[in-house]
């Protein structure tokens, strides 16, 4: 939920997280396709992993800055953060399907008590992530 932002029923992001095999939060939270899912309701629900689907990239951005706030930090320590690079979800393509794929193992990963194993799956940027941890 970068920047507030969080996929509800009718968006690409909620299909992709459904068809990986998660329960959208945002979804259960009764945010629109287009919604805003509020810092301190994220705090509040405790969620057991955080899909980023903005990237790591190291520019500043606002949008990401959510990501890093103290109170999320704290309340979230050692909740995972999952990262799909944005080129794999911005539209529903083919690529839309290794989204799903990616999203699916960090899925059954964590069923395993393996969170620690995420990290291998992506070359290019870190796919898991502790909150606790900001990037530079």
């Amino acid at each position: 939920a970068p920047g507030g932002s969080a996929g509800g029923p009718g968006s690409l992001e909620d299909a992709v997280l459904r068809a990986a095999g998660f329960d959208n939060l945002a979804a259960r939270l009764g945010c629109g396709a287009l919604g805003h899912l509020p810092l301190e309701r994220l705090v509040l629900a405790h969620p057991d992993l955080v899909v980023n689907w903005m990237g790591n990239d190291h520019a500043p951005s606002l949008a990401r800055e959510m990501l890093h706030h103290p109170a999320l930090v704290r309340a979230a320590h050692g909740t995972p953060v999952a990262t799909v690079p944005p080129a794999l979800w911005t539209c529903g393509t083919w690529f839309t399907a290794e989204a799903v794929e990616r999203l699916a193992e960090v899925r059954r990963r964590l069923a395993l008590g393996k969170p620690q194993a995420i990290g291998a799956l992506y070359r290019q940027q870190s796919a898991f992530t502790p909150m606790n941890r900001r990037k530079p």
